[in-house]
């Protein structure tokens, strides 16, 4: 199978999972900062973008053209998306949230290793190149 970049210049997924014939079926592809810009989730600040896709008629059984937007509100502070929502006419609504998040330092003993057991290196060592 080939892969077929629609006109926003990405390879068309949509088209590869659904064995669409070569053909453009993504019309835009855009990513945008939400306008909010921030938002605090958890007492900890995010940063929100969106990303939206529409589709042509015929792309996933659909006969009307449609868009899919997903929204992403990451903390910069640990590298990760506490809250995300994916809107898609074939699927829903799915909303994906991180909750409970505690940044304090882990309890060290959480990561001693129990009575009677050991620690093997079962790594090869790296050859050192002459300089």
């Amino acid at each position: 199978m080939s892969l077929r970049v629609g006109e926003s210049g990405r390879i068309c997924t949509f088209c590869v999972a659904q064995k669409v014939p070569q053909r453009h079926c993504i019309t835009s592809n855009t990513s945008e900062s939400l306008p909010d810009g921030t938002r605090t989730i958890s007492g900890i600040e995010t940063v929100g973008t969106r990303d939206t896709s529409n589709l042509n008629a015929g792309v996933m059984g659909s006969d009307q053209p449609f868009s899919t937007w997903r929204e992403f509100w990451q903390a910069p502070q640990i590298g990760v998306n506490l809250y995300s929502e994916v809107v898609n006419p074939s699927v829903g609504k799915q909303v994906f949230m991180l909750t409970d998040v505690n940044l304090a330092e882990p309890d060290p003993k959480l990561f001693e290793l129990p009575e009677g057991f050991e620690v093997v290196d079962r790594r090869k060592p790296v050859a050192q190149h002459p300089e």
